[in-house]
Parts: C-alpha cells; sequence; structure tokens
C-alpha cells in the first residue's frame, strides 16, 4: 500500500494518530511508499467520556509508547512529523498533560483537531489509494466516527460529519446489551443526512472493518494484502456479529486469535457498522487500511504541514 504523500529528495515524512483506543504512526520516504507502520493500544479514551480527564494510567502508557517512536524515527531518519489527536483528547480538560508530553519526548506539537477535520483528513487518505471512483467512508474509533463521501472528480466536494459514537465509549455505557447499543447508534445516525450519489459499497477503516475482514477470511494475524479491498456481505457480517456475540472477549481472544483490547470492543464496533449499513441502504462493506494517518500523510505534502 502506498500513499499519495511525495516528500522532497532525501525526506521522510511521519503521521501520528492519538485516537481514543491506539496510537499509530505511518512514516513514507521520499517516493511517497509507506516505510513502515505501527500501533499500539494505549486506550487514552478510558473514562474520558464519563470524567472528562485522561486517566494517570493511560497517559503512562502512552509516554512509554511516544518514547519509542521517538527512537524509532531517529533509526528511520524522519525529517518532517505531524501528530494530531482526537476525540478523546478533544473532550478531556486536561488535554495539554498529553500536549505536554509529546512534546518533551517527540519534539513534536500534538494538534488536537475538529471531528470534521478527521473526517476530512481521513477521507484524504482513502482518497489516496481508491482515486475518482464515488466513496462513502466510515472510521470507527474508540471514542468516535467519522463519516464522509464525495463523487470523485477534480472538483470533489467532500462531506464529513463525526459523531459521539466509539467502539470504546459505547461499551462503556452499554455492555454487549445488543439492544441498547442499536437504540444510541440509531439515535446518533438519525441526525446524519442522504448522501447524493453515494456508491453501493460502504469502505471501512479501523480495526472494526480489519476484524470484519479477517474474521470472514479466517484469518490469524492482521495482512493488510488480504484485508484491503476484501467485501463483506450484510448477511455475513450479521453471521460474524452472531458468532461473536455468543462468546465472550477471552474466548474471541483464544478462538479468534484478537488483541484483548480489540476483544472487549467488537460488538460495539460491529453495532456502529451494522447500523451504518442500514442508514445507508447498503449490503456490503469494503475494509481498507488507509486510514487518517495517510491523510494526514498527504497534508504534510501538500501543504507543507
Amino acid at each position: 500500500m502506498s500513499s499519495s504523500a511525495k516528500p522532497g529528495s532525501g525526506q521522510r515524512l511521519a503521521a501520528l494518530d492519538f485516537g481514543s483506543n491506539t496510537v499509530g504512526y505511518l512514516v513514507a520516504d521520499a517516493e511517497g511508499r509507506i516505510v513502515e507502520r505501527a500501533g499500539r493500544f494505549v486506550r487514552l479514551g478510558e473514562g474520558v467520556r464519563e470524567h472528562r480527564q485522561l486517566a494517570d494510567a493511560a497517559l503512562e502508557r502512552t509516554r512509554s509508547w511516544v518514547q519509542e517512536i521517538a527512537d524509532r524515527f531517529r533509526e528511520l531518519q524522519v525529517t518532517k512529523v505531524r501528530a494530531v489527536a482526537t476525540e478523546a483528547v478533544r473532550l478531556a480538560q486536561n488535554q495539554e498533560a498529553l500536549l505536554d508530553l509529546v512534546l518533551e519526548t517527540l519534539g513534536v506539537s500534538l494538534e488536537v483537531i475538529s471531528g470534521e477535520t478527521e473526517g476530512t483528513l481521513t477521507f484524504g487518505g482513502v482518497r489516496a489509494g481508491y482515486p475518482d471512483q464515488p466513496l462513502l467512508v466510515i472510521d470507527i474509533g474508540g471514542g468516535s466516527t467519522e463519516i464522509s463521501a464525495g463523487s470523485g472528480g477534480r472538483a470533489e466536494s467532500v462531506f464529513a460529519v463525526s459523531l459521539p459514537l466509539g467502539a470504546v465509549t459505547l461499551t462503556e455505557a452499554h455492555g454487549e446489551d445488543r439492544d441498547a447499543l442499536a437504540i444510541a447508534v440509531a439515535g446518533e445516525l438519525s441526525q446524519v443526512p442522504a448522501v447524493d450519489g453515494s456508491p453501493d459499497v460502504l469502505t471501512v477503516l479501523g480495526g472494526t472493518g480489519a476484524n470484519a475482514a479477517m474474521l470472514d477470511q479466517e484469518l490469524a494475524e492482521l495482512d493488510d494484502a488480504r484485508i484491503e479491498g476484501h467485501e463483506v456481505t450484510k448477511d455475513r457480517l450479521r453471521e460474524l456479529i452472531a458468532q461473536a456475540a455468543a462468546m465472550t472477549p477471552p474466548q474471541r481472544v483464544d478462538r479468534w486469535g484478537l488483541p484483548p483490547l480489540r476483544a472487549d470492543v467488537l460488538i460495539a464496533g460491529f453495532a456502529i457498522l451494522e447500523g451504518v449499513l442500514d442508514r445507508f441502504a447498503l449490503n456490503r462493506i469494503r475494509a481498507s487500511r488507509y486510514s487518517l494517518r495517510h491523510g494526514v500523510l498527504r497534508s504534510l505534502s501538500e501543504h507543507g504541514r
């Protein structure tokens, strides 16, 4: 998978995304090819919606990971970095603690971006992999979900909306009560307008989309080449949801090999995905490994951020 970012000769660009569940990065070389990608579950969003605070434990998990990232960026000779933070940090009244941590450890100013900016950047990342064709994109995060759409073409106008629906926060609020999850999801989605000229497939980013593609293909581990572009019908997705709901999170780890911090929010993530399919009357999803980070890389190249 490549990015549309085109660093100058000798440059290496890096995009960092401080999400509600994971913190991850992409590094691109001088030709825009992805040199390395990595992420770690730090769960910054744990308890944030209720307490409006980033927990001390989450900040310490993040500090350790950011130090590793800083060391790795030096090894890779990264020359330019853009780091963005999303829903958990947007909500946190003590967000300065994280901003200071990132500046001190990585030497980079962390941008707390709006939900709409997040959606637009994410769409740009997916557009790099799927040029021209109409796209309807959903990025299910730990604390929020971004829906974006565009019809393609040179003068493309991108629709983007951010909803306070996240796999972590929904799980904290409703556990695995599928009826309660469905009601919460439908209530938020009822505010989203129809999208003119939308395609007949929903492009799904993040762990939820990757997990659906992995489970459908019985993959034991992440395989970008097998996940990218893999389609799953709504009926098949509902079969997978029923199988997941019949297991406990530890059983999903043992039987499917899911990471523990993904297994315990899987039902909420699937509830969001199912709700979006219903809202837009779509019958299949397409999993994609393009992401907000690809859009951030693209912005570094195009706008010199």
